[in-house]
């Protein structure tokens, strides 16, 4: 679902939901003992409706389950192929609407290899400097809930859309009709810490707390 970088991106901590038929469903965090010592991981919270449980060994995984699985960035592959966890990379990226952490991704991404990256923005001047600076990216002079726009520029193969402006409704928004015209997911940046209990029950998959 989602992952934090700590230790200069040395550490990732990862998101995942349990499905039904994966490896963690049913089992005891006390089962993978000999997984952790092939590979140094640690399951350090589980998010089961609404609550957070900080597990022990006896504690046992249930499909929904949200865990937060603490590892090494050179580990990630290894374990993630040792669990069968899938996972499709991000190709297609959709960012709707202007700001200064726009920028800042896209300094960050831009340029990196496979990516094909879309930028919306109502404003002429932030879409002047955004083709001006980042020459790869296609930049869309579009409101970032123009219906018509997004299915035309196919939004429905996003494999993720973005919305981190200062209008905290806007971002929130856009990316639910974003979802519902078929991004695979999306992430917004919320500003009010008593949103973080339900933005993901409206469909945002990734919700950025600025603190």
């Amino acid at each position: 679902l989602s992952v934090a970088r700590f230790e200069k991106g040395k550490l990732f901590l990862i998101k995942y939901q349990i499905k039904t038929d994966d490896i963690f469903s049913g089992r005891q965090l006390s089962e993978f003992k000999a997984l952790r010592e092939k590979i140094p991981f640690t399951i350090a919270a589980v998010e089961r409706e609404g609550k957070v449980i900080i597990p022990k060994g006896k504690t046992i995984l249930y499909p929904q389950d949200k865990i937060y699985i603490a590892v090494r960035e050179r580990d990630v592959k290894g374990l993630f192929e040792e669990l069968f966890i899938k996972f499709t990379p991000v190709n297609n990226i959709f960012i709707l609407g202007y700001s200064s952490l726009v920028v800042e991704l896209l300094k960050r991404i831009s340029d990196m290899e496979g990516l094909k990256i879309k930028f919306v923005d109502p404003d002429i001047s932030n879409c002047e400097e955004i083709a001006g600076h980042f020459p790869d990216v296609s930049v869309l002079h579009s409101e970032v809930t123009n219906v018509n726009l997004l299915k035309a520029e196919g939004i429905e193969d996003a494999d993720i859309a973005i919305s981190i402006t200062d209008d905290e409704e806007n971002n929130i928004l856009s990316c639910i009709l974003s979802k519902r015209l078929g991004a695979k997911k999306v992430v917004a940046l919320v500003a009010h810490p008593e949103y973080e209990s339900i933005i993901e029950s409206i469909g945002i998959d990734s919700p950025i707390v600025p603190r």
